[in-house]
């Protein structure tokens, strides 16, 4: 092999090397900006459910000192947000466990 056949094999290796880098930093920042997003909705779902522990709180006082119990509307609606938080919740997390 010539000196010549040598360094465009090196240059090749190198080239390749470049696109592997450069695809890495593509994937990295796509799974930066994902996983921002995670994030932002796990937020969301912490604070709703913060709201929903809150209201829950208050209701049970509200029937230990004997006022009127919470409409069942509400509750139903409530519940129904804490589901839909919860899903949200497990679905950030299985994706974080398969990257």
């Amino acid at each position: 092999m010539t000196l010549s056949d040598r360094v465009r094999d090196m240059a090749q290796k190198l080239q390749l090397v470049a696109e592997q880098m450069q695809t890495l930093r593509s994937d990295n920042s796509a799974l930066r900006r994902s996983n921002q997003d995670l994030s932002t909705r796990l937020d969301q779902a912490a604070a709703a459910l913060e709201k929903v522990q809150a209201f829950k709180t208050e209701a049970e006082e509200q029937v230990a000192n004997g006022l009127e119990a919470p409409k069942p509307e509400h509750t139903e609606k409530l519940r129904e947000q804490i589901e839909h938080y919860i899903a949200e919740v497990d679905r950030c997390i299985d994706w974080l466990r398969k990257h």
